[in-house]
């Protein structure tokens, strides 16, 4: 049992050491206590701009101090404590890739209707909407909203192009009748 408890140990110190590179030590700190619990998930909401994606947590009695956030391409980390000692954590797999130097982070002047707000910008590597946050939302559902007023609302989705697959009656043969002749010529 003792090895065990040495074995965790050990893998949390590299877990904290893997992120001191990317984080403050105030960051890393919360971030290790999170890892030897993996904690609440917080409230969240998020909105998009064409070149931002705003996440909005939300703790209630949360301690100011022990929040820490990494970003990374792919990736969000979120980890704090509240008032009480309760640990809260949250790891987001990113639909799209992010330009992690970019991406901030903020504690807002008033709190949220959740509870003490922080605010993370992140600035997307491709400006572009999003249909979605994370890749599978299924577990964040009950805990995740969208955040209609940092939300562009002249955002569109970009629709697929049809052109083709309306057309492939008559375009695939004079494609392929294009590249008989291309070809011949060379």
């Amino acid at each position: 049992q003792q090895q065990q408890q040495q074995q965790q140990s050990m893998r949390r110190l590299h877990s904290a050491v893997a992120l001191a590179l990317t984080c403050t030590a105030k960051q890393v700190l919360a971030t290790a206590a999170a890892a030897s619990d993996p904690g609440t998930l917080p409230r969240f909401k998020w909105g998009q701009t064409k070149e931002h994606v705003f996440i909005t947590l939300a703790v209630r009695g949360l301690n100011r101090s022990s929040v820490g956030i990494a970003f990374r391409v792919d990736s969000f980390h979120f980890a704090c404590t509240d008032e009480h000692g309760t640990a809260y954590s949250l790891d987001l797999t990113l639909v799209q890739d992010v330009d992690s130097a970019a991406c901030h982070w903020q504690h807002l002047p008033r709190p949220d209707r959740w509870g003490e707000a922080v605010l993370a910008t992140l600035a997307k590597t491709y400006p572009a909407p999003w249909s979605s946050l994370v890749q599978n939302p299924a577990p964040y559902r009950q805990m995740m909203d969208r955040d209609w007023a940092r939300e562009d609302q002249a955002l569109e989705l970009e629709e697929p192009d049809l052109y083709f697959s309306e057309h492939q009656a008559y375009l695939r043969p004079l494609l392929q009748e294009s590249l008989a002749d291309a070809l011949s010529g060379v």
